[in-house]
């Protein structure tokens, strides 16, 4: 089974896009993001409107704002393991969340309780930009806005969740759909 990941950086021409990635992906998701890229280039980038353009095509939602105080990261078996925290900031300043990654972002927990987990996407953007975060480059200091998109429901089976949940990737927690 097949996972990705879907970042908007630079505008992309829809007919750069490769059919074989287009194929990989939820055939419907994949054309919400093909009209949110075409809007894109045509109305220049803008941080906020990334934002709110890759919640409302992946039928996603704002689930916390704030700033990163503490990456703890180690090496192990071949990945990036670690965790992520973040103070909120604005509306979320009494808010406290914490993202455990194993190269991607795969367990949110707001306020101490699992609030989304793999194979529904945890997505971190730069608030002012709208600029995807890696793990790779996440570092104490950034102001982010953290993401959730639905994955297909197709991952939603007790079948699926054994090989993309969060316990495939070692987290003892069950798995935390998008509301």
């Amino acid at each position: 089974m097949a996972a990705g990941r879907v970042e908007i950086g630079e505008p992309a021409r829809v007919r750069d896009i490769s059919p074989d990635l287009i194929a990989s992906v939820d055939a419907h998701l994949a054309a919400r993001f093909a009209r949110l890229l075409e809007s894109f280039e045509q109305s220049g980038p803008c941080g906020c409107g990334r934002r709110l353009w890759l919640l409302h095509a992946g039928d996603g939602k704002l689930l916390c704002r704030g700033k990163i105080v503490d990456v703890e990261r180690r090496f192990r078996a071949g990945h990036d393991w670690g965790t992520l925290r973040i103070e909120g900031l604005d509306e979320d300043r009494d808010r406290r969340a914490e993202i455990a990654f194993k190269n991607e972002y795969l367990v949110l927990r707001v306020d101490e309780q699992t609030a989304l987990t793999v194979p529904d996407l945890i997505t971190v953007v730069e608030t002012h930009t709208g600029t995807p975060i890696t793990t790779e480059v996440v570092r104490p200091g950034l102001r982010v806005s953290i993401l959730g998109l639905r994955s297909t429901p197709l991952y939603h089976t007790p079948e699926a969740l054994q090989v993309v949940g969060p316990r495939a990737f070692g987290y003892d927690v069950p798995f935390v759909a998008l509301e």
